[in-house]
């Protein structure tokens, strides 16, 4: 009997980018402490799913104070459940951006933008079987031959798929059009709910605190810049993408994990926790942008797919 495989977009992700990134993280089981970023989407997107779960309980949106209340403490909770935290070196010398106090105010004027920018537009859809929103929807797709395919969407409508991003600057305004964990997202709504061609829509945060820096509190939204970028899958891409997970099945069944190119801008210390361990990475004799685990910062405050995948334990969409 074949074991059950189960694969998500952003697995998926990662096995394309890099094989032995993904065999050191799901087959050798080897994790690394979340980055700064990763535990700061946790704590936007739980943020962001407290507002459209109150807007559609309460009929209004909550009030700015209780969002930034509720960012700061997912924040806080997110930090000190990690334990250790990925800190870019150079930032854990300047005792900079990695600081909680720093990531508290981070998720706190991202969360307020999105309350402003996003969730009065949101039209949530409610599941018509178990009559629960289709907010931080946990969903899987059975495939046969012991492959299931499962994810969480951000943010389902009717006939469209939304997901969430951070970023430290604005996406391409391709990237809807070409993302294949958007893919994911929209050929699970057609399996499970028929929608032969969904859409499927970046909500994209970017921060950019720099540009106001002495103008406004490290918490004000206007620090905030958004973004929202739609596309729509057709049924030929959604089951294109099916025939890939099925492929990407035989591979990881297979054993045949291939290396990133060392041209590969995530084949890098600053974006994979693996690189100093990987054999196949090519490493300068110095690293200026090297990450190194560093727990202190835990308790030196009180009081942020991006989503890159590193191999921690905290990515912000399955």
């Amino acid at each position: 009997m074949t074991d059950e495989l189960r694969l998500s977009p952003s697995k998926l992700d990662m096995l394309s980018k890099c094989g032995v990134q993904y065999e050191y993280r799901y087959v050798k089981g080897l994790k690394i402490p979340p980055s700064v970023g990763m535990l700061e989407g946790r704590a936007i997107d739980k943020a962001a799913s407290a507002i459209l779960r109150h807007k559609l309980a309460e009929g209004t949106l909550p009030t700015d104070e209780a969002v930034a209340d509720h960012a700061g403490q997912e924040m806080r909770t997110e930090w000190n459940d990690a334990g250790e935290v990925l800190i870019p070196a150079a930032e854990a010398l300047r005792g900079g951006k990695g600081r909680l106090g720093y990531a508290v105010d981070r998720a706190i004027r991202m969360a307020r933008k999105y309350r402003t920018a996003v969730a009065p537009y949101a039209q949530t859809m409610v599941d018509p079987k178990t009559g629960i929103a289709r907010v931080q929807h946990k969903w899987e797709v059975d495939m046969g031959s012991g492959i299931v395919l499962n994810g969480i969407s951000d943010d389902e409508e009717t006939d469209a798929v939304n997901d969430l991003k951070t970023k430290g600057k604005p996406a391409p305004d391709r990237a809807a059009h070409e993302s294949p964990q958007l893919t994911g997202y929209a050929a699970a709504k057609y399996v499970i709910d028929g929608i032969e061609e969904p859409k499927v829509r970046l909500h994209v945060l970017i921060d950019r605190p720099k540009l106001f820096e002495g103008t406004v509190p490290g918490d004000d939204p206007a620090g905030v810049k958004f973004q929202r970028l739609e596309s729509v899958r057709t049924l030929e891409q959604m089951q294109a993408y099916l025939r890939r997970v099925e492929q990407a099945a035989k591979v990881i069944r297979a054993g045949a994990f291939l290396p990133a190119r060392p041209e590969d801008w995530w084949c890098s210390a600053k974006f994979c926790g693996y690189f100093q361990i990987c054999p196949y990475a090519h490493k300068p004799v110095s690293i200026a942008q090297s990450c190194q685990p560093n727990s202190e910062y835990a308790d030196s405050a009180e009081g942020r797919s991006d989503e890159h995948s590193d191999g921690s334990d905290g990515a912000t969409n399955a």
